[in-house]
């Protein structure tokens, strides 16, 4: 079961945009507990990962982090 973990803490994001452009830097966290591997179809035998099948499979999850962002 994914768990979202809310945005980072404001330290670390100025530690951060000195560095990186701010399209580079996260804001928010979402952890899940399935690998990502070829038997699930998260990635096909070349290892990349499949972002519209991870997308397709935790929607819920994803929007909810936009919505507090």
């Amino acid at each position: 079961m994914p768990v979202y973990l809310g945005a980072f803490d404001s330290n670390h994001l100025l530690q951060l945009k000195g560095k990186f452009g701010g399209y580079e830097i996260p804001r928010q966290l979402i952890l899940v507990d399935e690998p990502f591997i070829v038997d699930n179809g998260m990635l096909p035998h070349t290892m990349q990962l499949k972002r519209r099948k991870v997308l397709d499979r935790y929607k819920d999850h994803v929007d909810l982090a936009y919505e507090s962002s």
